[in-house]
């Protein structure tokens, strides 16, 4: 049985002239409960971890509130400061759900979370449970200093990151009437480097027919799963022709994830069904099935037809250059030792697209953890890098 967690401890409200530094246990603590707070998406949902965040913010936050547009899908909202526009206000972000994670194949056991070599061990510490625990402990450093600084700040952890956001910020952007902030920090991982743009992505379904026949007639057929091969010889170049965008976002890539096709061993097959996923860098243009069936019915041989339809779509975004991201970046190359660091792309879309699309808020990436691990197997984060999250919030609402 695995042992109960100790509570979590707080720190005293202290004179605005001293003020604690991170508490590292605290927030080893607050991650290690987050994690065995189980809110695999699907097969669970993200209301335990919800009443766990709320507890936890109710003595420090001016306003706690949970949105619910979807029900049983709840998105906590804590307010430090007025957060109406009368001076500028830090909203920071992250999704309360993770993919689930089978323990057969970790060296370590994924609900458990473990401090093993100076690494906390367990599903959701890089995406995006550790960010969500550096964010608390910032706003809690940050309360209990008497929240120094120029700015408020606005925390919102939301539902069904793991899927596309529909009962999270998508949602809210439906039902929400978002207060005046001045940009937004999602704090997926990304080892502390900021990110400005982040690729789209889009999944593709190709059904393909050709003609059916007997292997002893081999001639009477057209082969549906060679029609697959073709394209995927040839789709990836048209692809990228196609969809190009900002050179810095790096290519288009394009990925045969699934192919199904044929009846029997004796048998050309007559269908095929094939399924992609591609990966688009910000300022290309929209990804539509129209764009999209035109571009496989060049790819296809003469006597096989092709019905495409688009399964998801995220388009790319970006950022532009603003003073948040300016501190944010400068507090990124403390946190690396000063070493400069290019402008990178994230690999996938995330919530910062609906915050610049809907709300039209510059939103920036940056989290303790590797992407990389994100989803994988024996996901972990440095205890350090986790620490070093919070000391980057507490720095972005005090300069």
């Amino acid at each position: 049985m695995t042992a109960p967690l100790p509570p979590i401890p707080r720190l005293p409200r202290l004179p605005r002239t001293g003020g604690p530094a991170v508490d590292e246990s605290r927030l080893v603590a607050l991650a290690r409960r987050l994690v065995r707070t189980r809110s695999d998406n699907p097969n669970t949902t993200e209301q335990a971890v919800v009443r766990l965040l709320a507890e936890v913010l109710a003595d420090s936050a001016d306003e706690v509130r949970i949105v619910q547009p979807v029900p049983s899908r709840p998105n906590l909202l804590a307010r430090y400061g007025r957060c109406d526009g009368s001076r500028p206000t830090l909203l920071l972000t992250a999704a309360t759900d993770t993919v689930p994670a089978d323990p057969d194949d970790w060296r370590r056991p994924p609900y458990q979370a473990l401090v093993a070599g100076g690494e906390l061990w367990g599903r959701g510490t890089a995406d995006m449970k550790g960010g969500i625990a550096a964010a608390v402990e910032a706003a809690l450093v940050h309360h209990a200093a008497g929240r120094p600084g120029p700015r408020d700040l606005l925390l919102v952890f939301t539902a069904d990151g793991e899927r596309g956001g529909r009962a999270g910020w998508q949602a809210l952007a439906d039902t929400l009437e978002l207060p005046p902030v001045e940009g937004a920090v999602v704090l997926a991982p990304t080892g502390l480097v900021p990110h400005r743009m982040e690729r789209g992505v889009a999944w593709l379904g190709v059904d393909l027919q050709g003609r059916e026949a007997p292997a002893s007639r081999a001639e009477d057929g057209v082969s549906a799963v060679l029609a697959a091969c073709r394209l995927a010889e040839l789709l990836p170049a048209a692809a990228a022709a196609r969809f190009a965008g900002n050179p810095a976002g790096g290519p288009v890539t394009t990925t045969l994830g699934r192919i199904d096709g044929g009846t029997r061993v004796n048998t050309v097959p007559g269908g095929c069904r094939t399924e992609w996923d591609l990966r688009l860098p910000p300022g290309g243009p929209d990804v539509t099935e129209e764009a999209v069936r035109a571009l496989v019915a060049g790819c296809l041989p003469e006597g096989v037809t092709g019905r495409v339809e688009l399964l998801m779509t995220a388009a790319a975004s970006e950022s532009p250059v603003t003073p948040l991201w300016e501190r944010l970046v400068a507090a990124g190359r403390r946190a690396h030792d000063d070493r400069a660091h290019p402008d990178p792309v994230y690999p996938g879309p995330t919530d910062a697209r609906t915050l610049r699309r809907r709300f039209a808020v510059p939103a920036y990436v940056c989290g303790p953890g590797e992407q990389r691990l994100a989803h994988g197997v024996d996901e972990r984060v440095p205890v350090a890098e986790l620490r070093a999250a919070a000391e980057l919030c507490l720095s972005l609402l005090r300069e």
